[in-house]
């Protein structure tokens, strides 16, 4: 099977078990009460144990700047293109013999 999962229309190494969109946060409110919402969005991707060179190829993409990532929509699911958005490792990963587990990176600056 085809891995749907891409960053700057390089295909990745695999796809993530499980996708989190956060909530948009409420920035403010009208005038009429109504909250208003941020256009942007986080999202963490979760992955299953990787080889380290696996791994160190999502680490290239922490570099700071912005990406475009083809990852699942936060309502539909289906796989889309988020321009300007940003790849970072969220919490530090656990490495066993040959393997890393336990990763979870975040995408920031995401619009849907």
């Amino acid at each position: 099977m085809a891995v749907s999962f891409q960053i700057d229309a390089a295909p990745m190494p695999l796809d993530p078990y499980r996708v989190e969109p956060e909530p948009k946060e409420v920035i403010d409110r009208a005038h009429s009460g109504k909250p208003v919402r941020d256009a942007y969005r986080t999202i963490r991707l979760f992955f299953d144990d990787m080889t380290t060179a696996n791994f160190t190829t999502l680490m290239g993409y922490d570099d700071g700047g912005a990406h475009t990532l083809k990852i699942p929509h936060p309502v539909t699911g289906t796989y889309t293109n988020y321009a300007g958005a940003y790849f970072r490792l969220a919490r530090a990963p656990v490495f066993e013999d040959i393997t890393v587990s336990d990763v979870e990176f975040e995408a920031s600056w995401i619009v849907a």
